[in-house]
């Protein structure tokens, strides 16, 4: 959908024509846009004045506080330009420490899921060491019970028979 600049005007002024409170931040930074481009600086700085008084997200304060130093700029308002240069540079940093405690979270998440993933590694590889001398435990009892079983057979059968040979020897 496209629109002419006569009909996107006549959007624009019947904006223009509410109070910049009732509009969004997202809403005053396009409307200040539409005005940089049409050449009007007053009223875009007005809109971006505005921008950097509301409670929005730091990125459309960040924008504002460019625009308004480049518009200052052009002006010749040199201590506009400063105040605007100083809150653009404060806002970078301010978004510059957000963005590096993202990373430092990312960082920290990483090296959890590592630690994690070693520790899951390690009690897998442990119960799997558990398994294998449980089943060697339970074969080797198995085992020596047969064994048992064997030897306790032949000498109960060595037993009775020197028994019985026993008795056949010394009958009176």
């Amino acid at each position: 959908m496209t629109i002419s600049l006569h009909e996107c005007k006549l959007l624009v002024d019947s904006i223009a024509g509410t109070n910049l409170s009732a509009l969004t931040t997202q809403e005053i930074l396009n409307l200040g846009w539409f005005y940089w481009l049409t050449n009007n600086l007053v009223k875009a700085k007005e809109c971006y004045d505005s921008v950097l008084t509301m409670d929005g997200p730091l990125i459309f304060q960040y924008d504002a506080a460019r625009l308004l130093f480049n518009i200052c700029n052009w002006l010749g308002e040199k201590e506009q330009v400063i105040r605007y240069a100083n809150r653009f540079v404060q806002l970078c940093d301010t978004l510059n420490l957000g963005h590096n405690q993202q990373m430092a979270a990312t960082v920290n998440n990483l090296y959890k899921y590592q630690r994690d993933k070693e520790e899951e590694h390690k009690n897998y590889e442990e119960s799997q060491r558990n398994q294998r001398l449980s089943i060697g435990s339970t074969v080797s009892f198995i085992l020596l019970s047969f064994v048992g079983i064997i030897l306790f057979r032949r000498y109960c059968k060595f037993f009775v028979f020197s028994i019985l040979h026993y008795n056949r020897n010394n009958r009176y």
